[in-house]
């Protein structure tokens, strides 16, 4: 009997890991098919082509929130699986603007010298990327975890997010900056990056979240 439960709590783990994997996955990579042909047509007409990754940023931040979402939500076998993706978009949009207007006054006391100016390569800059992945991964995560399992689960998959945010914002940011001068491969890597980001953060997220049940699980065991 008390094999078969830890095996139960193992699946439990493996299976919200994977679903949200999956579904951060694939809407990172809807993101980023979207994002190349949107960048391809309209970086030529702007004055920095560049400015065009902010929208294939802004876009996969949406469907990567609602792939989480539907990822967890499938998981838990919820009903309400549209409204909790809408969810996951929505905060993990609101998550990085709180992120920008927190970090932005941060960003502004650190002397010009340790920036370097627009230096994004600069130590402190580098800091900087990983506070706003932190904020916007706390954020994201906390509004999943209180529309799945409230607000015991917000503080899971909150810190969970915090987590991955700081490491994988930083690489997803920096990986658009490995061909600088090559727009389509500079969309690519940025793309790949944004992927890699999307799939890391699932991990993370399920992982958590199927780690909550598994204590809920091993809870009700013992009252029964």
């Amino acid at each position: 009997m008390q094999t078969q439960a830890v095996v139960t709590e193992r699946k439990s783990i493996a299976a919200c890991t994977l679903w949200s994997l999956a579904g951060c996955g694939i809407g990172a990579v809807v993101a980023g098919i979207i994002g190349w042909f949107l960048t391809m047509n309209m970086a030529p007409q702007m004055e920095d082509p560049a400015e065009s990754l902010e929208g294939v940023l802004i876009l996969g931040l949406f469907l990567v929130g609602a792939g989480a979402g539907a990822g967890l939500g499938l998981a838990l076998k919820k009903r309400r699986v549209p409204l909790i993706a809408l969810g996951g978009a929505f905060g993990f949009i609101i998550g990085i603007i709180i992120a920008f207007i927190v970090s932005q006054p941060i960003f502004l006391l650190i002397p010009p010298e340790l920036t370097h100016g627009v230096d994004i390569t600069a130590p402190m800059a580098v800091l900087m990327f990983a506070i706003r992945g932190g904020i916007f991964g706390a954020f994201g995560g906390a509004v999943l975890g209180l529309m799945l399992r409230g607000w015991k689960g917000a503080g899971y998959l909150a810190l969970a997010g915090a987590i991955a945010g700081l490491v994988v914002v930083p690489i997803m940011i920096y990986s658009g900056e490995i061909f600088p001068q090559s727009l389509p491969m500079m969309t690519f890597m940025f793309i790949l990056g944004m992927v890699f980001a999307a799939v890391a953060m699932g991990a993370a997220l399920g992982a958590a979240l199927g780690y909550l049940e598994r204590a809920r699980a091993g809870k009700q065991s013992q009252i029964s």
